[in-house]
């Protein structure tokens, strides 16, 4: 996968692990992407970046049954500047 080339390549990418955890996201394996939004976020993501980060770790934690992570995670997301998506208003909710 070109995420994880590229994640490889410059382990201190903040973009790099978010595109990765994204991707993983989008195949249906939290579980792997939860790590990787963990290191976009250590990394230090852009702004417009951050709060979908949190948005959709929060997502993958609760869909892992990772429910009061997940709560931390939207508490983060809001705080962040929230990521005013649908996924952001269903986690919340």
């Amino acid at each position: 996968m070109a995420f994880r080339r590229a994640v490889e390549s410059d382990p201190q990418s903040a973009e790099a692990h978010f595109w990765l955890a994204a991707s993983l996201d989008n195949r249906g394996q939290e579980s792997e992407a939860i790590p990787a939004y963990r290191q976009a976020l250590e990394c230090g993501l852009s702004r417009d970046l951050e709060g979908r980060a949190w948005t959709w770790l929060a997502s993958s934690l609760s869909k892992t049954g990772e429910h009061g992570e997940a709560i931390k995670a939207i508490a983060a997301a809001q705080i962040s500047g929230g990521y005013e998506g649908e996924e952001y208003r269903r986690i919340r909710a």
